[in-house]
This record gives C-alpha cells, sequence and structure tokens, in this order.
C-alpha cells in the first residue's frame, strides 16, 4: 500500500485518550480510576465484529482502528472513549475500547493506528 497523507478531514470521530490510576478508597485500599490524557480527532475504521463464548458467557465484540496524529505519550496501558462536546464539558458515546496494538505503518511519524477492542459487557 502506498503512503497517503493523512488529510484533517478524515479525523471526524472525537476521542479522549485515557490512563488508568489507582486512588485511595480511604481504608487501606485501592480504586482503580480512568484519568483524560488528551482529547483528540481521530479516524474510525471499524475492522470487525464477532461473538466469543467464556465461561460459559456469549459477549459481543468488536475490533476497531483509531488512526490518530502521532503521539509518543500512547501505550497499550491506555485506553478510548469516544466523545461529543456539551458545552465545556464532553459527554461519552462510545467504548471505552481497550488499545491491542499500536503501528507507525510507514515509520514517518506522521501518525499512529491503534487497533482497539471493546466487549459488551465489560465496559
Amino acid at each position: 500500500m502506498a503512503f497517503q497523507p493523512l488529510r484533517a478531514g478524515d479525523l471526524r470521530t472525537r476521542i479522549r485518550i485515557e490512563v488508568e490510576g489507582r486512588v485511595s478508597n480511604g481504608q487501606g485500599g485501592w480504586t482503580t480510576a480512568w484519568s483524560p490524557v488528551a482529547v483528540i480527532w481521530a479516524k474510525k475504521v471499524p475492522l470487525r465484529g464477532d461473538e466469543i463464548t467464556r465461561d460459559s458467557i456469549q459477549r459481543a465484540v468488536s475490533v476497531t482502528r483509531f488512526v490518530i496524529r502521532h503521539r509518543s505519550d500512547v501505550t497499550a496501558k491506555h485506553r478510548i472513549v469516544e466523545v461529543k462536546q456539551v458545552g465545556e464539558a464532553y459527554e461519552v458515546i462510545g467504548g471505552p475500547w481497550n488499545i491491542r496494538r499500536i503501528d507507525d505503518p510507514y515509520g514517518r511519524r506522521d501518525r499512529l493506528e491503534l487497533d482497539c477492542e471493546w466487549q459488551a459487557g465489560l465496559g
């Protein structure tokens, strides 16, 4: 596949990149909390949908690729949620998507392709 420049008009989905952190619960334990890293524009490319059965429970699974402008701070420990702007806040409209693969397909540091997975019921 030949190199195609990443065009701003292709980035139509607003996403929030989040990182997992631990917050004290005040009783000596910890609670998992997700904190925003950045809200950016992305190109969303659905790849496949499927159903899996694990422990006799059937779940829907979707795999989608989000193409974003290159960032050096994104890792597979992050997750993505789709958002829309409401006033000065952001409302979650999709996800969370767990990042499974990160690729700079042309090695030009102009984009990242994030292959992400969502499983129904695991929110």
